[in-house]
């Protein structure tokens, strides 16, 4: 295939991706991250999704949260 290169973060697709899929994915805390977001980002309405694309962006912030909390 063509996306090795890609192959290290989980992809996400389908209309929305929600904080607990991308947790989920990651083996991190479901809570832990909706924490880290509240502090980080707008909430995107009324719950924590959001398109595959804005997920992408999401994922890497939280991956460095997550890499320093365990440090």
């Amino acid at each position: 295939g063509h996306s090795e290169a890609l192959e290290e973060a989980p992809r996400f697709d389908g209309g929305t991706v929600t904080l607990e899929e991308i947790a989920e994915a990651n083996g991190w805390d479901p809570s832990k991250s909706r924490k880290f977001l509240r502090k980080s980002v707008e909430k995107p309405g009324s719950r924590w999704a959001w398109t595959p694309e804005e997920a992408e962006k999401i994922q890497p912030m939280l991956k460095e949260y997550f890499c320093d909390d365990s440090a």
